[in-house]
């Protein structure tokens, strides 16, 4: 499985672990029970939904990314990474840890080919969010940026070949190197940590380039284990929180407790199973 990324980058499945039926199997050891096709659904849901999660780490994906050097630092900048030991982050449970697993290219031991990311979209900076670009900026203004990166990875790429041939060290030589040069990834990680990524990587908040690389990564999950992957857009990708002054806001608007029941059911119908009204209803009290 391999998906094109950007103009010469892609997303390459290398290997994995694990079926949708991971988790269950895992989470019916503690109870000592056998497969329920009728209830293994519905079991995967109820861990997912109320963060047991471990069952999950079962399911694991190892990833090959070819990418610009500058966007793979913006994929591991929400401390899921860290590249001195492998160990990863806390998560919501201070006692349970999370891991990715990480190996890229080296500069020290190989070469690097004339292989550039030239962005076709030149967008100017946001005045309100420092850290974000806004629109697009005009043609003129564009087609000169890309011709000045061109030139300057051309010019900078050469003197990092020449001084390599007259015998300067690999690691030394790659000072001459841009950002944008394209480095190979492997990530291996279990599905709890891929949804923690792609939640931080596939917002509307994140740089288009790295949101790119979310969607192939997410497009893969899909393939391997899609009821899962359901999970991550009923509880993840499409949930929101909620503060103490938001809900009694709601609570607020909803009025007296004792008809929220008979509200909702004639507000929403069939479309509400009796166990959502009830979790819900449950959520807000």
């Amino acid at each position: 499985m391999n998906i094109p990324v950007l103009d010469k980058g892609y997303v390459k499945l290398i290997n994995h672990m694990g079926t949708d039926m991971s988790p269950v199997m895992d989470a019916r050891v503690s109870t000592a029970t056998e497969s329920n096709p009728e209830r293994d659904d519905a079991l995967r849901e109820y861990l997912w939904e109320n963060r047991h999660t471990s069952p999950f780490e079962s399911m694991v994906m190892q990833i090959e990314l070819k990418v610009p050097l500058y966007i793979l630092r913006q994929l591991e900048r929400h401390r899921t990474v860290d590249n001195d030991d492998g160990v990863i982050i806390e998560s919501l449970d201070e006692n349970m840890r999370k891991w990715f697993s990480p190996n890229e290219q080296s500069g020290r031991y190989s070469v690097f080919d004339e292989e550039y990311y030239i962005p076709d979209e030149i967008k100017g900076q946001d005045n309100v969010n420092k850290q974000g670009s806004s629109e697009n900026l005009d043609e003129s203004l564009s087609d000169e940026f890309k011709d000045t990166l061109k030139e300057n990875n051309a010019s900078d790429f050469w003197s990092y070949k020449y001084f390599i041939d007259k015998g300067v060290s690999k690691e030394t030589a790659r000072s001459f190197l841009h950002m944008n040069v394209y480095t190979i990834r492997r990530m291996t990680g279990s599905f709890l940590n891929w949804s923690d990524f792609l939640k931080q990587r596939r917002t509307k908040h994140a740089q288009r380039e790295a949101k790119c690389y979310a969607d192939a990564i997410h497009s893969i999950i899909q393939q391997l284990w899609p009821r899962s992957a359901e999970l991550l857009e009923e509880y993840t990708f499409n949930s929101a929180s909620f503060c103490r002054t938001d809900l009694q806001y709601i609570k607020e608007l909803l009025g007296d407790p004792s008809l929220w029941e008979g509200k909702l059911s004639s507000k929403f119908g069939e479309s509400f199973s009796a166990r959502r009204l009830k979790k819900l209803i449950s959520k807000l009290s």
